[in-house]
């Protein structure tokens, strides 16, 4: 999945001049000379580059700025196919980076950083869609935080918690609403891992065009009835924990007054829950979204 979203359009002209430091009449030139990359065009004929096209052409600015001529930094791109597809990081390297890039990012919340926290989630985002960096670096490093406790304090813990779930709901609320897809309605237990998951799912729901309506912490049945008759959502998401079973508190109800809803669990406990279990990776998410979706509504493997 990274390695198509490395190919996807994501600059404009003037973005990628920007992030290299040359101006577009320099980069059009290349273009045409050299034909070194092939940017997509979007709906209005707009020049749109991939993250593949920035490492290319940032691998040709780094080689002119240590004194070769554009010229020659091509001939050696193109005599060494290996750089070509080594600008792509394989699987394994991009794993390894996930790995890096958490320690370096719990490293700077333990030191309050929070600039350099930042700055790399940014470098990440050269790398990864945002949903894998929420999944697979933010969200371990949440769990990780709570299971190491000996070692730092209480003050650090709360903080990194709570850094990452304001990092988190701030990417939910920045992503518009396309309602190309059915409405949603996702609601967390209290416990704050089990909220972050939830918020996480809502962003890769919101991102793949559902119309998502986080309600927070509250499995109370009047409030969710409220919202289901005013909302009128297709999908009902929320998270089972030890202490609360959707299965025993809301199932039965549903089935009752809003037949029509289809509930989706994550972290289902119960046998009866597996029923609706969502799955623990993102790729289940999206096999059982297709496999309760309307044809007409389905989504497009990513």
């Amino acid at each position: 999945m990274e390695r198509e979203y490395l190919k996807k359009g994501i600059y404009n002209v003037k973005a990628i001049s920007k992030k290299l430091g040359i101006q577009p009449g320099t980069l059009r030139a290349w273009e045409r000379r050299y034909k070194i990359v092939t940017p997509k065009r979007n709906e209005v004929g707009h020049r749109i580059y991939s993250e593949h096209d920035l490492m290319v052409l940032k691998w040709l600015v780094d080689k002119v700025q240590q004194g070769f001529t554009i010229s020659q930094a091509v001939d050696l791109l193109l005599e060494e196919e290996k750089n070509l597809t080594s600008l792509i990081p394989s699987d394994e390297i991009l794993n390894l980076k996930k790995e890096e890039i958490q320690k370096k990012i719990f490293n700077s919340l333990l030191e309050f950083n929070e600039v350099e926290a930042e700055e790399l989630i940014n470098y990440a985002l050269s790398f990864y869609q945002v949903e894998t960096i929420l999944m697979d670096i933010l969200l371990p490093i949440a769990k990780s935080s709570e299971g190491i406790t000996k070692s730092i304090t209480e003050g650090q813990l709360r903080y990194i918690k709570n850094w990452i779930r304001i990092k988190t709901l701030s990417i939910y609320q920045r992503i518009p609403i396309r309602p190309i897809l059915p409405k949603v309605l996702t609601i967390s237990a209290s416990d704050e891992l089990d909220e972050l998951v939830i918020i996480i799912l809502s962003i890769f729901l919101r991102l793949r065009g559902f119309e998502v309506y986080y309600l927070g912490q509250s499995l109370d049945k009047k409030i969710i009835m409220t919202l289901l008759h005013k909302l009128d959502p297709v999908f009902l998401f929320t998270i089972e924990t030890e202490e609360l079973t959707v299965i025993n508190h809301l199932l039965p109800w549903l089935y009752e007054n809003f037949s029509h809803v289809k509930l989706g669990i994550l972290g289902a406990k119960s046998e009866e829950s597996q029923k609706h279990h969502l799955g623990e990776s993102m790729k289940e998410w999206e096999n059982w979204l297709n496999a309760n979706l309307n044809t007409n509504d389905m989504l497009m493997n990513s």
